[in-house]
């Protein structure tokens, strides 16, 4: 009989396992997906510091980072390692379903753990077959906030039924440690249990007059407290883990964001059907029907004489009671998914978060806490029916002489996920074969971003001319660079050229030579919205030889004799001084232009015999922030007359006569090496600010650099 209910629970373990094991076939390396093997690379293989890494507002450090940090040093390749994550968090969701399920039922049957298996088993295999985003196929997966949203809420109902203070505790660090790890947290389950705790009290308050609930008082306001406190501990601690506070990104509430979020909504119920889909018909008609049921027995508390089922003689140990009996699990857990519903909905739409067609899984909580209340209520009836008194003790230890319909749905879906999964695999083999294994762990499925064939082009230019590193969009650069032969970094970067740390780290921009990093090549879109020759070509020096990739939309341009990496460097670092990210700038005067003079070596130089006098050099664009500065200029300058000046520096703004302010000028002499001036923004009122070196036309002058030093802020 216990051999039996094991074969069991392990066959629902194993069909787990092997739907979810089937995402394999849906495995995209994309820049998304990538984002923490490029972090665990980063870490583990450069020493990189985590407080240079930039997160989404739902950081996932619990259990995502962990995982993958486990799977990266157990796994060879990117593709198993995003399996591996994928797998552990299903089967962490089917254990702490379980684990709540045993909390709101003490008494739950082998048939009702196999129902949550099967459920979660189904889940899985209707995400390989369809547009239902879930687990680790996103940066965004929300499975932690789904996991610990199971776990606080198995932790307070223990607290409310035993009133034991180390369940309260744990329910503490269980908040503070999924707000940590998923702000959707905070729009599920954290709103939802303030709601539903006050709602509590104000119904104990109602009816004080009633002893007997006085005692459920104490317990619903000290959790409570808890959740309340909970918030600004949570923020303290991510203060600590987390150093990019000022860029989380979150969408700012607004009614355009709010109708965004309603659209894209729209969009992916769209996709979630699209193409047509029979997984996804079926696996939503048993998620309605679920919170069908929830909404009829939610119904039922408005009934002053609370019903008590007698069926057969036989009491079930599952009772719908009066609301204010906080210590009912399964009545508390109703109460919590019907109030669950509309805030969750109401927070996705309202925060402007709901950004994208597969944002369908911000609702995984109140669609999985359905399915776990229904399966607990279709077991209890079902273990409760009438039978024959010499059967009853049989039923209970034997579940496979129980006889009912419930019982006989679960192995229906058993069965018929086994068969789905068999299906599946043969269909992959006999239409692609084992070479599309050995593809996919290597390349993953294609995209739309043709990061295989892109890799594949420049695998090609490197058999005539090697390259070190480059530059691409988000999408085409950390999906290109993982998927070459021999890793080479390709560092994402807005169509002006100026780094794009989301997502990403500061480390290799600011420290290339840590990296390896020196600049050669360029990914550009042929047809692109932003990045593309049109748009960037104006930012990128000249001298670059094009190469167009046959099966991919782009061309890579190359460059020589470290002409891209010296521009690129002095891009980055200005990018990073504006930003307050660092607080020095050099800017080398070879990358400077201007209307008279050349460039010789690292310098740029005007002499009288063949420059006539002009503008040597200027520094554009700095858009310095209000504050005191410091600006240095390094210079040789020759002339006959030494008293006599050779040139000038000016610094202020010049390209809008109306709102044109000269902040500083001083002459250059001879006998001087270098010129140091003294400036302050007052405030930010200058579009485009620039450091202008004029050449008087007579002796020679030739510039080494400007410094930019940022002295404090006003």
């Amino acid at each position: 009989m216990v051999v039996t209910k094991r074969i069991v629970i392990t066959t629902g373990w194993v069909l787990v396992f092997l739907a979810t094991a089937l995402l394999f076939f849906t495995i995209q390396l994309n820049s998304n997906t990538l984002f923490f093997e490029d972090l665990a690379r980063n870490i583990f293989l450069y020493n990189g510091p985590w407080s240079a890494w930039q997160f989404t507002p739902t950081p996932a450090y619990i259990p995502d980072i962990v995982l993958y940090f486990i799977a990266f040093k157990l796994l060879p390749l990117p593709a198993d390692r995003i399996l591996f994550v994928s797998i552990a968090e299903a089967l962490l969701i089917a254990w702490c379903s379980i684990w709540l399920a045993k909390k709101i039922q003490r008494e739950i049957s082998t048939t009702a753990i196999a129902a949550i298996l099967a459920v979660v088993a189904l889940t899985s295999f209707t995400a390989v077959h369809s547009n239902m985003g879930l687990y680790f196929d996103t940066i965004n997966s929300q499975v932690p906030s789904f996991l610990f949203s199971l776990l606080a809420l198995g932790f307070i109902l223990k607290y409310l039924v035993a009133k034991k203070n180390i369940s309260l505790l744990k329910f503490t660090i269980t908040i503070v440690v999924a707000i940590v790890c998923d702000q959707l947290f905070i729009i599920g389950f954290y709103s939802t249990a303030v709601i539903v705790l006050l709602v509590y009290l104000l119904c104990l308050t109602l009816k004080s007059k009633l002893a007997q609930y006085k005692k459920y008082q104490i317990p619903l306001l000290n959790s409570l407290i808890v959740v309340i406190v909970a918030y600004p501990i949570a923020q303290v601690i991510a203060y600590f883990i987390r150093y990019d506070h000022a860029k989380l990104n979150w969408a700012p509430f607004s009614y355009v964001n709010f109708m965004n979020s309603l659209t894209q909504f729209k969009l992916a119920i769209i996709n979630l059907f699209y193409p047509v889909n029979m997984f996804v018909w079926f696996y939503l008609i048993l998620a309605i029907l679920s919170l069908v049921t929830c909404f009829v027995l939610f119904a039922n508390l408005f009934s002053y004489k609370i019903k008590k089922w007698k069926l057969g003689g036989v009491d079930p140990s599952i009772k719908i009671q009066f609301i204010g009996q906080a210590d009912n699990p399964f009545t508390f857990c109703l109460i919590f998914l019907i109030f669950l519903i509309p805030v969750n909905f109401i927070g996705a739409m309202v925060s402007g978060n709901f950004q994208d067609i597969y944002s369908l899984r911000y609702f995984m909580l109140p669609i999985g806490l359905a399915f776990i209340l229904t399966i607990i209520y279709l077991d209890s009836r079902n273990s409760h029916r009438s039978m024959p008194q010499d059967e009853q003790q049989g039923a209970k230890d034997h579940f496979i002489k129980r006889t009912g319909y419930f019982n006989l749905a679960v192995y229906a879906l058993f069965i018929a996920i086994f068969i789905g999964i068999i299906a599946t695999i043969i269909q992959q083999l006999h239409h692609h074969g084992w070479q599309r294994i050995r593809a996919i762990r290597h390349q993953g499925i294609e995209t739309v971003h043709h990061e295989a064939a892109i890799a594949e082009c420049i695998e090609q230019i490197q058999k005539v001319k090697s390259l070190h590193a480059g530059i691409a969009d988000y999408w085409h650069s950390r999906g290109v660079s993982l998927r070459l032969q021999h890793y080479i970094p390709i560092m994402p970067m807005h169509s002006d050229l100026t780094p794009k740390t989301w997502l990403n780290t500061r480390e290799p921009y600011l420290y290339p030579q840590k990296y390896g990093i020196n600049y050669d090549f360029v990914i550009l879109e042929k047809n692109g919205r932003l990045y593309n020759a049109n748009t960037s070509s104006p930012f990128l020096p000249d001298g670059y030889e094009q190469h167009v990739c046959e099966n991919a939309p782009v061309e890579i341009w190359t460059y020589n004799n470290g002409v891209l990496n010296t521009f690129l460097q002095a891009q980055i670092y200005k990018s990073f001084f504006i930003n307050d990210e660092i607080q020095t700038l050099i800017w080398p005067a070879k990358l400077l232009k201007g209307d008279v003079g050349k460039v010789q070596g690292d310098m740029r130089v005007a002499n009288a015999q063949q420059d006539h006098k002009g503008l040597l050099a200027r520094a554009l664009y700095l858009n310095l922030k209000p504050g005191y500065y410091k600006v240095t200029l390094n210079y040789k300058a020759k002339n006959a007359r030494h008293k006599q000046a050779i040139g000038a520096i000016k610094i202020g703004r010049f390209n809008a006569p109306i709102q044109n302010k000269l902040l500083y000028k001083e002459d250059l002499y001879p006998e001087n090496t270098t010129l140091t001036a003294y400036i302050l923004i007052e405030k930010k009122n200058y579009t485009v600010q620039e450091v202008q070196i004029w050449y008087a036309g007579v002796g020679s002058l030739a510039i080494s650099s400007i410094e930019f030093e940022r002295l404090k802020d006003v």
